[in-house]
């Protein structure tokens, strides 16, 4: 989510943190050149600069001489894990607008929750839906794919903290269900009023508790609390599903202050 990329100088250094606690900080280099505002994302990895990821958070604004700390968020934990893992996209849907917009898209073979997090100030005043996505098969892929899963879901708006954990029963999100899509921003945008299922399905969004029916695919648990939503990557992948999406999105609208 790099604007002007050419203007950036990827830096990577080490943070040595004990009883898992600590903190750093990031400082902005003003060059000779005024630019306006411009954005950027940060990965946190363990171990060395390609290790695997453990917190992303894109859409970090920096203004010349200074960066501006990112007070309004949706927060989020994936676990991908699968040498067949396919792309995730996390979409934001503007009801205020009509548009939905992807925010990011990752594809990431660990097992283990990684944290993530998308700036989303620019909808301020505007009613919005949170999505997550999933693209089913790649084009010429057959066999089975690798379940994707999303935990902790929630907003921080300024001082405010809403949540969007997940349940047993998977209320406060719809599903696509059996319909999907040539794009994420179209899953998302388009999503049916379909529920999850409550047990594995195949090639569904569905609840998991525990390990999901798949071997070496999955998380085994939930990160937090007994429920977590994932996606069933099991299924015959026809033609039909190359390069279509699924998704499950937020029942209700959260209007960002």
């Amino acid at each position: 989510n790099t604007t002007n990329a050419s203007d950036f100088t990827a830096v990577s250094g080490t943070v040595t943190v004990s009883s898992q606690s600590g903190s750093f900080n990031i400082s902005a280099v003003a060059d000779n050149t005024t630019e306006g505002a411009e954005t950027f994302g940060i990965n946190l990895r363990t171990g060395s600069a390609s290790g695997p990821i453990v917190s992303q958070i894109t859409g970090v604004t920096v203004n010349d001489t200074s960066i501006t700390p990112v007070t309004q968020y949706y927060y989020w934990r994936s676990h991908d894990y699968g040498s067949n893992q396919n792309r995730t996209a996390m979409v934001v849907h503007d009801v205020t607008n009509g548009t939905s917009h992807n925010m990011t898209e990752y594809l990431t073979n660990q097992n283990s929750w990684v944290s993530r997090s998308v700036n989303i100030s620019q909808f301020s005043g505007h009613a919005i839906k949170f999505a997550h996505c999933k693209r089913k098969a790649s084009a010429g892929s057959s066999g089975y794919r690798n379940d994707s899963a999303v935990d902790e879901m929630y907003v921080v708006d300024g001082s405010n903290v809403t949540t969007f954990y997940p349940n047993s029963s998977g209320s406060g999100w719809n599903s696509t269900g059996t319909s999907q899509y040539s794009s994420a921003t179209n899953a998302a945008h388009f999503i049916t009023s379909a529920v999850m299922n409550t047990s594995a399905a195949n090639e569904r969004w569905c609840v998991g508790s525990g390990s999901t029916g798949s071997s070496g695919t999955g998380p085994s648990s939930a990160y937090t609390g007994l429920y977590y939503y994932y996606y069933e990557a099991s299924g015959s992948h026809s033609s039909t599903d190359w390069n279509k999406w699924t998704a499950i999105k937020t029942s209700n609208t959260y209007t960002v202050s």
